[in-house]
């Protein structure tokens, strides 16, 4: 099935950009509008809320009683009176169809309907006339309902959503793939508004910061309707906030003929420019007008590229670490505790921006999937940094490569004026995707800021594009004894990126290139502490018998752990914990809990309280790494599989290896100190060091302590206390040792764990 809306979408965003001459240009704008200009602004009617909803198997019968309703967005597993077997197969049904009825104000040369998300295939009907269909299951649908209107009486609405993606034709990318997926809920999940506005109409703005020279370039697509007109276009930019006017463009004079499509693109300088960043988000809005329409885009003054020379990514020109997680929202939603809170801005706020910010997160990965658009409104307003991913989790060979194309380009339009929206993701590891880089970059050119892209386990589309790693190394047999980290260096040259015998790291061709490890670790746990299938194995070797507090404890000090090695390697621009909101129904019988992420309760977001401990730390901006996982010589002396408790030898001094690292640019001084206590919190001995790193720095400092002879287990502890005002409490890195009888035969000076030669 062939769609000629698709094909000509596809041919709407590659379209060649179109300047205007110097000849169009009209004198200053400082004109006042008249009555009649402003009598023609933009009118969008929302029409979020409640709709009728049924179900069909056939395609072309609208269901003759509507007998269930539904709040838009969200999903139909929220309508009332509940569906049954709602994201699965069924024979049942094919489709499920929405109607609401409305009545349209004044008559406007244009009525435009907009879709924000919807899936599996959109068809849209007006008063009973046909107003198109739109396959994609990620980005907005647009249908002109202006020949279709009652400008004098009640207007009926109708919507055809498929109840599974099996209905999408095999080329088409609409629903993607994700492979942990065990629902695949259809429902209008995004904004839907009736936009009124008279010719011609501003079809997309694109605006893209340019920091370097304080000024934006703004790209206007605008559209006729009707019948050849003249027109004017103009911009003004103000302050989000207070509202006040920064800069303006000059106007701009053309005509456009019946029919027509003209993209306008135009240089607007911005005095003093005020730059976006997660530490101060702040925001500009400009408005653009034609003679018809009027249009308010928000936008910041934000730049991140990547420099391979350093291995640094680079906001407004200036190094800059990501620490955060990821959000797998096509999942979250999986789970039936979900209800419609993923619409509930206070809800979705305390997720994406209050709870990280006191994480000390700045970033997260959209992982296969976006989300709505209010959740990206809230990474621009209060400060997140956001890597965005479509619903793609491998290739599929099937899909039509202009589809493909098209699709990603209606994504990056939808998109592009976020200024959190930091890169591009074409995917999650997929193996096949060297498929996808004459996609990625047919498409690059599309987005004026010029974003990166990571192409999963792909090669790098560019030459200066990032690519991502997954170094699960908890999911494999070698690294059972973790006393291998001690020594492991991970640079271009550590076989574990690209020679993974499970597949879970970079591609080859990503060596040089800035790297994001965005997954690693491999201990999901339910919120009831029970192992997600995936992780079973590892609680069976490290905590035979354990109980579900000693594995939430074991997850999330393990992980830290993990995380203070990876952050001090600086191998990494950024380090982002995989998962921090999704659920995995898969292989658990009965009610769940599904979520296997950070929370102990989704519906209050209430953080495990072993997450807090132990990964509040492990993010902090000065971050600590005891470099230390047992005495020993992997392989050679006993070692518990996956162990917490790390062997020492005591009775004697011990030379440890304390990594540090600052995340700011400022640098920071302070005092280190390392203790031994007992598991009463009792300091048994502690040594302490004067430390100071400079802006983006990384030190490694060697403290000798003493290690109680006693055989048992002991606490080492290292804290970092700042001075200064920046740094709100001190840093504290953990690790459980324990003292055990070693023969002198196997304990050598060599294989004992010593500082690592040289300072970093």
């Amino acid at each position: 099935m062939k769609h000629t809306l698709i094909a000509s979408l596809a041919a709407l965003l590659l379209v060649p950009l179109v300047a205007l001459h110097a000849a169009e240009t009209t004198h200053p704008s400082d004109a006042i509008m008249s009555l009649d200009q402003l009598a023609r602004e933009r009118t969008t009617i929302s029409l979020n809320g409640t709709w009728q909803i049924d179900e069909s198997v056939s395609a072309t019968e609208i269901p003759k009683a509507f007998g269930h309703t539904i709040v838009v967005p969200g999903l139909v597993s929220l309508a009332k009176p509940e569906f049954p077997e709602v994201g699965t197969t069924s024979a049942k049904r094919n489709y499920f169809w929405c109607q609401k009825s409305f009545v349209a104000p004044a008559r406007r040369e244009a009525a435009i309907l907009r879709i924000g998300k919807s899936q599996f295939s959109t068809a849209v009907w007006l008063n009973g006339k046909p107003a198109g269909e739109h396959l994609s299951c990620w980005t907005a649908g647009y249908f002109n309902l202006t020949e279709a209107m009652n400008w004098s009486g009640e207007n009926r609405l109708v919507v055809r959503i498929g109840a599974h993606p099996a209905l999408l034709p095999a080329n088409i990318p609409g629903a993607g793939i994700a492979g942990s997926s065990k629902y695949w809920i259809p429902g209008i999940w995004d904004e839907v508004g009736l936009i009124l506005c008279d010719n011609p109409v501003i079809e997309t703005i694109q605006v893209a910061p340019r920091v370097n020279a304080s000024e934006a370039v703004v790209q206007t697509k605008v559209k006729n309707y009707g019948p050849a007109r003249s027109f004017e276009l103009s911009h003004l930019v103000k302050s989000w906030k207070a509202g006040k006017e920064v800069a303006r463009g000059e106007p701009q004079k053309g005509r456009i003929a019946a029919g027509e499509e003209r993209t306008f693109t135009q240089t607007i300088k911005i005095p003093h420019a005020h730059l976006w960043s997660p530490d101060d988000p702040f925001l500009y809005v400009v408005e653009s007008r034609t003679t018809g329409d009027s249009i308010r885009t928000r936008f910041g003054m934000r730049e991140y590229t990547f420099d391979n020379a350093t291995r640094r990514g680079m906001l407004n020109g200036k190094p800059y670490f990501l620490r955060g997680g990821n959000i797998e929202w096509n999942l979250h939603v999986e789970d039936p505790l979900c209800g419609d809170r993923a619409w509930n801005r206070a809800w979705v706020k305390k997720v994406v921006a209050d709870i990280p910010k006191k994480l000390d997160w700045n970033t997260f990965r959209f992982t296969i999937g976006t989300t709505p658009e209010m959740w990206l409104d809230i990474a621009d307003e209060e400060g997140i940094l956001i890597q965005l991913e479509p619903r793609i989790w491998g290739y599929r060979a099937e899909w039509d490569r202009q589809e493909l194309i098209a699709e990603f380009g209606r994504w990056m339009r939808d998109n592009w004026n976020h200024p959190c929206v930091f890169m591009w993701d074409s995917n999650n590891e997929a193996e096949k995707g060297r498929e996808l880089v004459p996609v990625i970059n047919a498409v690059r050119p599309l987005d004026l800021s010029g974003r990166a892209w990571e192409n999963g386990w792909g090669p790098p589309a560019s030459p200066t594009d990032p690519c991502e790693a997954h170094p699960y190394l908890l999911n494999q047999e070698q690294w059972q004894d973790l006393r291998k980290l001690n020594t492991l260096n991970p640079d271009d040259s550590w076989a574990g990126w690209s020679k993974n015998p499970k597949g879970w790291a970079r591609s080859p061709e990503g060596a040089g290139h800035c790297l994001i490890i965005n997954e690693y670790c491999w201990l999901w746990l339910y919120s009831d502490g029970t192992p997600v299938p995936l992780s079973a194995g590892i609680y069976d070797k490290a905590l035979p018998g354990g109980k579900a507090g000693e594995r939430q404890e074991y997850r999330w000090y393990m992980t830290a752990a993990l995380t203070e090695f990876w952050r001090f390697q600086r191998c990494a621009i950024g380090v982002l914990y995989y998962d921090y909101l999704g659920s995995y129904p898969l292989g658990r019988p009965g009610p769940g809990p599904y979520h296997f992420g950070a929370f102990s309760d989704i519906v209050t977001l209430q953080l495990q309280p072993e997450f807090e401990k132990y990964m509040t730390e492990a993010f902090k901006p000065l971050g600590v790494y005891i470099k230390f996982w047992g005495d020993g010589e992997p392989g050679k002396q006993p070692y518990v599989p996956y162990g917490q408790w790390f062997p020492v030898e005591g009775g004697a001094n011990h030379d440890f290896a304390v990594g540090m690292i600052n995340d700011d640019l400022e640098p920071v001084t302070g005092k280190l100190v390392l203790s031994v206590e007992n598991l009463e919190g009792k300091t048994i001995a502690s040594t302490e060091k004067l430390f100071r790193l400079d802006g983006a720095g990384k030190y490694t400092y060697e403290l000798a302590v003493s290690v109680p002879k006693e055989n048992g287990k002991y606490l080492l502890k290292a804290v970092a206390y700042p001075q200064g005002v920046r740094h709100k409490s001190p840093t504290v890195c953990l690790r459980k040792i324990s003292v055990e009888p070693v023969a002198d035969a196997l304990v050598s000076p060599a294989a004992k764990v010593k500082t690592a030669t040289g300072l970093h």
